[in-house]
């Protein structure tokens, strides 16, 4: 398993050697670290835990010249921040108050009920520097062996607490579920799916990119239609397999490829202007493609319209062979060769005939696949 260098340093600082509470070191790796590092998944985010309070976390870092930032002390996290790796550091706690967002917290020393506290038992596996695995409520590692996703406890219990967890679970089902969907748990979501109002678009936007990228994110989906659950995601959810290394684009095909569905889940996203703009182009790249049935006219005009890469990925939408995606690539490389300028030269004023003068070549310039040279399109307006 691959363990950061710095983790050792940060182990040794905060005695993740040290058996003390319950024959247990006092800080662990936790969650979702443990979990894809014995998945063999790359792991993005290194979390740890530790029975220590914030503010003696933050006293050992800064005493080790550690950059400590207090990124969440009501909650107990404080982060590590090393040049190339971060590493969030939360004390052990236990719930006291929940509204189904936001939790207040007390700090406590048992990885038991810290443990029970989280979402789904494959998120409680612990893991100290040695490499030794700590199930605290000995159903994790089991769980996590055979891919199933179970809340921790009673799930409506866990879903009350916190309502992201309805759309938690069809996300860790599409990214690491192998097992039959747990019964009882899809129960409880669709029970209280109504609680999702409370959140917030940013909160339902991460989860649903995260979703979009597991290899059963299409069954989570069409789960998700059947037992309506954000409706305005699934109405038209049709294809049987996304692509996972493209997760925005998969609302292209979430939307049925149709502009008005494409638009409600804009509606419904915090997406950047970039990501919309993205998506409204594949899409319209996509349209233009399909109604020339990837003709290498078409091919052209996206290549030049959108990039390459819009292109290609809706062109890919539709099934291109190979040979068009080469050719795509190819189209994409070719500058057009007038310009405003080179048209004032010829005699043409600024104003809205240069305009339209420029796009009648352009369009000249494409129907010729990118042949015509500066000179024959300036003899052809």
């Amino acid at each position: 398993m691959y363990l950061p260098s710095e983790s050792q340093k940060i182990l040794e600082i905060l005695g993740g050697y040290k058996k003390s509470n319950a024959h247990m070191p006092e800080t662990m790796f936790v969650g979702g670290s443990v979990r894809d590092l014995l998945l063999g998944k790359i792991v993005l985010d290194w979390d740890i835990a530790t029975i220590h309070t914030p503010d003696k976390v933050m006293k050992l870092l800064k005493k080790a010249k550690i950059k400590a930032v207090p990124t969440g002390l009501a909650h107990g996290t404080v982060t590590a921040v090393f040049p190339n790796v971060s590493f969030q550091i939360t004390t052990l706690r236990k719930d006291v108050e929940t509204d189904g967002r936001h939790a207040v917290v007390q700090f406590s020393n048992s990885w038991v009920e810290d443990a029970q506290r989280r979402d789904f038992t494959i998120n409680t596996l612990l893991m100290d520097g040695e490499g030794n695995i700590y199930d605290p409520i000995e159903d994790g590692f089991d769980d996590l062996d055979i891919g199933r996703i179970r809340f921790v406890g009673e799930p409506a219990q866990r879903i009350k607490e916190d309502y992201l967890r309805i759309l938690r679970f069809f996300r860790f089902n599409a990214t690491h579920g192998r097992a039959t969907v747990n019964k009882q748990a899809l129960e409880a979501c669709v029970k209280l799916k109504g609680g999702l109002t409370k959140l917030s678009k940013e909160r339902i936007t991460t989860e649903i990119l995260k979703l979009l990228k597991g290899v059963k994110a299409a069954a989570m989906l069409r789960l998700m239609k059947e037992h309506k659950i954000l409706p305005w995601l699934t109405a038209d959810f049709t294809a049987r397999n996304l692509e996972a290394s493209q997760p925005l684009l998969n609302l292209v095909i979430v939307a049925g490829y149709k502009k008005a569905r494409l638009q409600k889940i804009i509606e419904n996203l915090a997406l950047s202007r970039e990501q919309v703009r993205t998506l409204e182009n594949t899409l319209e790249a996509y349209a233009h493609l399909k109604k020339h049935k990837l003709a290498d006219e078409a091919l052209f005009y996206t290549a030049q319209t959108y990039g390459l890469d819009t292109a290609q990925s809706a062109a890919e939408m539709l099934k291109a062979k190979p040979t068009q995606i080469t050719k795509l690539k190819k189209y994409a490389g070719k500058k057009f060769p007038l310009s405003g300028q080179d048209l004032m030269a010829a005699g043409y004023k600024a104003g809205p005939a240069l305009g339209k003068a420029l796009e009648k070549a352009r369009g000249i310039w494409i129907k010729s696949l990118g042949a015509k040279t500066k000179k024959q399109l300036l003899s052809g307006l």
